[in-house]
């Protein structure tokens, strides 16, 4: 994986210049292709989940700053949990709305309605739920966060087998280490990355994955900063920052060869990344035929239990 610092030091190697103006811009310029490839890959490394509640008469509820594409959304009323279904034209959702009026606890549609900038999105639901309290999920994928921040290193704590905890007792631990990645090298223990997701206390930070290492105590680890793309795609942000450094220096020769490459390694990545799931939102396919189905076809439309 290529951390924070070891995307520096590979632009440094590459262009034998990292000056602190040259170092903001290649900075800036890796998180900017990190964001386009988790656009073009799909951004289900960076799945969330949040919870919000109906208000009666309420038609519009505003989605997470962090929001870049919906994946589901359901609504809780009693003991059933109904999903709707995404309304893909404002002269479809503009017809569906023709009855102001017109109220339900159970709502079967919803409409996505952008800012065209950075937040302000907002969720619409058909009909507009009419009962306050009713829980409503939804599974988004985020715009990840810049990677800005160097290791952090020397470090000694303790991890069990088959464990999410981490446990330093140097009582160093803070909320900003949310988001990122945990890991202790061989021969202490098995070298993958596991990313931060929960502040416990100074002394103890959850992971997203249980450790499937050797159990270690009081041994050496490190807290990264990292792309958060697949492996494979690693080395996309070094390429396209010196794709752009050599745009700047007026060297066509070598931006065209960097931007060869990073074509190249985003082309190769996305077969990859579309042969893991046969799901058609994590792949980016559509349909068989284009059609997708409000519910199981054994699931009444009304939402009531067969008798």
């Amino acid at each position: 994986m290529v951390t924070y610092d070891d995307f520096l030091q590979s632009c440094y190697d590459l262009a034998d210049d990292m000056s602190a103006g040259n170092q903001a811009f290649l900075i800036r310029m890796g998180n900017t292709a990190y964001r386009r490839a988790m656009r073009y890959f799909g951004r289900q490394f960076e799945e969330r989940t949040k919870t919000t509640t109906t208000v009666a008469g309420q038609q519009y509820y505003q989605l997470p700053i962090d929001y870049a594409f919906g994946k589901s959304f359901k609504t809780l009323v009693g003991a059933y949990s109904y999903p709707t279904v995404e309304v893909l034209s404002q002269t479809e959702w503009d017809e569906l709305n023709r009855i102001t009026t017109l109220s339900n606890t159970r709502p079967t549609r919803h409409y996505i309605r952008l800012n065209a900038g950075i937040g302000g999105d907002e969720v619409g639901f058909w009909p507009t739920p009419s009962a306050s309290g009713d829980p409503i999920t939804f599974v988004y994928e985020a715009v990840p966060s810049d990677v800005l921040q160097p290791a952090t290193l020397g470090m000694t704590g303790s991890l069990s087998n088959a464990s999410n905890l981490l446990n330093d007792s140097a009582s160093t631990f803070t909320p900003l280490l949310i988001g990122r990645y945990f890991c202790i090298q061989p021969p202490y223990g098995d070298g993958q990355y596991y990313k931060v997701t929960q502040y416990v206390s100074s002394t103890q930070l959850g992971l997203q994955n249980y450790y499937e290492g050797p159990t270690f105590t009081t041994e050496p680890y490190g807290i990264y900063d990292l792309f958060g793309i697949a492996e494979e795609a690693q080395m996309v942000p070094v390429y396209y920052a010196m794709w752009h450094f050599y745009l700047m220096r007026r060297n066509k020769d070598l931006a065209d060869y960097y931007k060869e490459m990073h074509d190249e390694e985003m082309k190769k990545c996305r077969d990859n990344e579309v042969a893991k799931s046969h799901d058609n939102i994590i792949s980016r396919r559509g349909g068989d035929n284009g059609a997708f189905l409000d519910y199981p076809p054994w699931f009444p439309s009304n939402g009531i239990t067969p008798s």
